[in-house]
């Protein structure tokens, strides 16, 4: 009877160390944090905010938290621009998964800052710095800031629709075509549609609707505002329509190939 009880607790000590060497030995899983190169497009105004997601593998982790951060900047890659931005909310989204992990998406809104002109950054980064002094150094794609002085003093039509569609049978997330369902209040002549202050855009136009198509560019993009060039009247007038959502996403990792920037997040 004593041999089998020996028997037994010797079995259970040497099952308790295979256990404790497998726990020992468990790789751990480093923090990493996820952004997509994306074309960030925005119109100035006073109430709006700038809003860039940022996915990590841990729930929780200390960038989640507004009163950890010290300060953060948007800049280019080459070019030396550099701004300071104020965040004042961050918000959780969803859940993604990724190479066989689980992310977590969060949004990250900052007040949108104060320029007098046009800013367009063509590799623009967001420079995070902690209260603890740690550093992330975070790509986020394009960042289009256009700004407009006498935008919304004349309107030649009013939006009674606004829709944005992807490439057909496609699941990367990219805007592809957007329809505005519209009535005049005058006759126009559409000259110029943009998204981004730079590049004019191809459009068809009926008499209820503008077509306008968007070119296929290694870039996320769902939302943005769509500036109008008419001519109206006699003269040149620019109608805005503000910063849209045109839709959202919940498997841009999966889909979005290069365009995901894999970090190490200590």
């Amino acid at each position: 009877m004593t041999k089998k009880i020996l028997f037994i607790i010797s079995g259970l000590l040497i099952l308790g160390a295979i256990i404790a060497i497998i726990i020992t030995n468990k790789e751990t899983v480093s923090d990493k944090i996820i952004t997509i190169q994306t074309e960030n497009n925005y119109l100035y105004t006073e109430s709006k905010r700038v809003n860039f997601r940022i996915y990590t593998n841990k729930k929780k982790h200390k960038i989640h938290f507004v009163n950890n951060f010290s300060h953060v900047f948007l800049e280019s890659t080459e070019e030396g621009q550099r701004f300071e931005l104020e965040l004042v909310d961050i918000t959780y989204s969803h859940q993604e998964k990724y190479v066989n992990d689980e992310y977590y998406c969060y949004i990250y809104s900052f007040i949108m800052p104060r320029l007098e002109s046009n800013l367009l950054i063509n590799e623009a980064n967001l420079n995070i710095t902690l209260i603890n002094n740690l550093n992330y150094i975070l790509p986020i794609g394009n960042f289009n800031f256009m700004y407009f002085k006498d935008v919304g003093v004349e309107s030649v039509i009013s939006v009674d629709g606004l829709f944005g569609y992807k490439r057909e049978r496609s699941e990367y997330s990219r805007l592809a075509k957007i329809i505005i369902e519209y009535e005049k209040k005058m006759d126009f002549t559409l000259e110029d549609v943009n998204i981004n202050g730079k590049q004019s855009l191809e459009f068809k136009v009926t008499n209820e609707e503008i077509e306008i198509l968007i070119p296929y560019q290694q870039l996320a993009l769902n939302q943005a505002p769509v500036i109008l060039i008419f001519s109206a009247g006699g003269k040149s007038i620019t109608q805005v329509i503000d910063n849209y959502h045109f839709f959202s996403d919940y498997q841009v990792l999966e889909n979005s190939g290069d365009l995901v920037n894999v970090m190490a997040a200590d």
